[in-house]
């Protein structure tokens, strides 16, 4: 198994400086920025000291979108065309070795299912509000459609597994709009940081400021009880009828 510090070189070679990749593998799912030579687990911190073999990242630069199968060799493009790679480093010839993606990590096009996208947008273990700005360019949060800085966007600070609760016995249905949602029960709160960008400025200059709390949080599940979408949070002592 190549070291993190070979495979981040490896990506470096052959991927544009301005490249964020989200890498699966068969344990974890890491969010690689290229321009800051940082790998960083779901809770932002750094997860280990390798890129395991079995990742295949979706990276994504201002110029292309690649996909990229370690344990294959194999960089794909837009097109899907592969280029194989092969490259000497220390007087030796590295191949990386390779992966298969589970269906429930990314979709048939490569893009990031709902559950991936509510982890890179909104979980984030020991987040500071000072913090905005920079989290916000690390995970690449903004409306892709315009590429302009989304005006809000709030990190919880908990792993997944304990959001996930919200999905069962820990959460409660809200209705919202027209919409069944889950609430965090009153005495299963979250410290949530919020946010705020200037939404009219362009990815990356957001200039975002932040503020934190102890909050209820809404959100939606999928069919297997899985966090999926983000709605908003409540102070924690709402009374449920009267929203």
């Amino acid at each position: 198994m190549l070291s993190y510090c070979e495979n981040l070189l490896l990506l470096q070679l052959f991927l544009p400086a301005s490249s964020r990749c989200v890498c699966h593998s068969y344990q974890e799912t890491s969010y690689l920025s290229l321009q800051e030579s940082q790998l960083f687990g779901p809770s932002e911190e750094t997860l280990q000291l390798f890129l395991p073999a079995s990742s295949r990242c979706v990276c994504h630069s201002y110029q292309e979108t690649s996909y990229l199968s370690l344990q294959e060799s194999q960089l794909f493009g837009p097109s899907e065309e592969t280029i194989n790679m092969k490259i000497s480093i220390f007087a030796g010839v590295l191949l990386l070795s390779a992966a298969v993606i589970s269906v429930d990590v990314l979709s048939v096009d490569g893009e990031e299912t709902p559950v991936e996208k509510f982890k890179r947008q909104h979980i984030y273990q020991n987040m500071a509000p000072n913090r905005c700005q920079a989290v916000i360019t690390e995970r690449d949060i903004k409306d892709v459609k315009t590429n302009k800085c989304k005006e809000k966007n709030t990190f919880i600070d908990a792993s997944y597994d304990k959001v996930k609760k919200v999905c069962g016995d820990e959460g409660e249905p809200i209705k919202i709009g027209n919409k069944i949602l889950r609430i965090s029960r009153e005495n299963f709160n979250f410290r949530v940081v919020d946010c705020k960008c200037n939404e009219n400025n362009y990815f990356p200059k957001c200039d975002c400021s932040g503020s934190s709390g102890n909050k209820r949080i809404v959100i939606d599940c999928d069919q297997n009880k899985n966090p999926d979408h983000y709605e908003r949070s409540y102070p924690i002592t709402i009374i449920m009828n009267e929203l």
